[in-house]
């Protein structure tokens, strides 16, 4: 992960196989505040860049994040997303 060391944000993080090639470098862009919260910063531009190695190249995507807000949750949603399922309800439907 490499930090700028003044503006104190995020300019790479790569993502290395078992021999130390990178195999994912992501470089996130555009820092903005996120509305509603002062210093809150957040990319709104992410750029992928992927390798399969020499002989296959390299990919690149880019995703833009116009809207970045706070997510103002209610606990039905935070229920569904961070509460395990009953495991006997799992294995009844295996049944």
């Amino acid at each position: 992960m490499f930090i700028d060391r003044c503006s104190k944000f995020v300019k790479k993080i790569e993502y290395l196989n078992c021999p130390g090639n990178i195999i994912l470098a992501v470089e996130p862009d555009e820092y903005k505040n996120v509305n509603g919260v002062k210093g809150l910063f957040f990319p709104r531009k992410l750029v992928y860049k992927y390798s399969e190695g020499q002989e296959k190249g390299q990919h690149l995507m880019q995703i833009k994040l116009d809207s970045v807000q706070i997510w103002k949750q209610q606990p039905q949603q935070v229920k569904a997303l961070f509460a395990p399922p009953d495991v006997n309800s799992i294995q009844k439907e295996k049944k």
